[in-house]
């Protein structure tokens, strides 16, 4: 039995009556955010959303919003760079590319092999096979195609940050 996405409006209309609730605001542009940034996952959007509560004062805007994300990266940094130490370099690369994309319906094509230098069919395939086994990737369901993505929304963000193709 799966639960089902919360719908964006619910969810946002849910954010902003618990901040005022405690006589705080929250602007519209600063909960789109922080539903698009964390995909609309739940853990994540509560950590963001507790980070915003504790230290953001009584007006919350997008900026605030913005720099609790950019906080919550800077404090996972160390156990996400440890990851490249584990990882194969064909496997660190597959996931920074999965990253960038977002979802990557096909992983083992030429164009997105090429993109982001990543070698062969068979490396990118074994890759893909590794990180699924040490849930560093998932497959979801998206246009009638399995995609792959980053499991850990905030290793996926950090990686977008930190490192450029």
């Amino acid at each position: 039995l799966w639960l089902s996405e919360i719908p964006d409006e619910s969810y946002k209309r849910f954010i902003r009556d618990k901040f005022e609730e405690h006589r705080r605001s929250i602007d519209d542009d600063a909960i789109d955010f922080i539903l698009w940034w964390t995909f609309t996952h739940t853990y994540y959007t509560q950590i963001i959303c507790n980070g915003v509560f504790a230290n953001c004062g009584d007006r919350v805007t997008l900026d605030k919003v913005k720099q609790v994300c950019e906080n919550q990266l800077d404090m996972q940094r160390f156990t996400f760079m440890q990851y490249r130490n584990i990882l194969s370099p064909v496997q660190w690369q597959l996931l920074l590319a999965i990253a960038k994309e977002g979802a990557v319906a096909e992983p083992q094509s030429q164009k997105f092999l090429q993109k982001y230098k990543i070698g062969s069919p068979s490396s990118a395939k074994k890759a893909l096979e590794a990180l699924l086994a040490k849930e560093m990737i998932y497959t979801v369901e998206r246009e009638e195609k399995t995609a792959y993505r980053v499991y850990d929304v905030f290793l996926m963000r950090w990686l977008e940050r930190t490192f450029h193709v």
